[in-house]
């Protein structure tokens, strides 16, 4: 896999195209730390999503044999105001957690070394 990334507040963006799936040539994921119980953000989640529900089977069955825990949605709906039908329909897949991130570190990591940096300010 191959991942570009553009940094923000909290979270990583990264995209991965893939010409070879057909009617979604991209997807894209976000890494970000949520606050649930607390008052900072502390808890990681890498999140894909793509319009190719075969595509995110694909990448989910990839993950699965490299043992990471996946939250899988399929073919839902997002409210999006900026097409005809008022949303828009995509699969995701979440990986929730220190353990999947630890894990995604190890065997997958991030390119640039600012993503690191990034995740220490957040994570503990």
């Amino acid at each position: 896999m191959v991942f570009g990334a553009q940094n923000s507040t909290n979270y990583v963006v990264f995209e991965h195209t893939d010409s070879t799936v057909p009617h979604s040539s991209q997807m894209s994921g976000i890494l970000l730390f949520k606050k649930r119980y607390r008052d900072y953000p502390y808890y990681p989640v890498i999140s894909f999503c793509s319009k190719s529900d075969r595509f995110v089977h694909e990448i989910a069955d990839i993950l699965k044999k490299r043992n990471f825990r996946l939250a899988e949605l399929y073919n839902y709906r997002v409210k999006d105001n900026r097409v005809r039908e008022g949303f828009t329909q995509i699969s995701r897949i979440d990986l929730n957690g220190k353990k999947n991130l630890e894990k995604w570190l190890k065997e997958i990591g991030f390119q640039s070394p600012k993503h690191l940096k990034k995740i220490g300010m957040y994570w503990k």
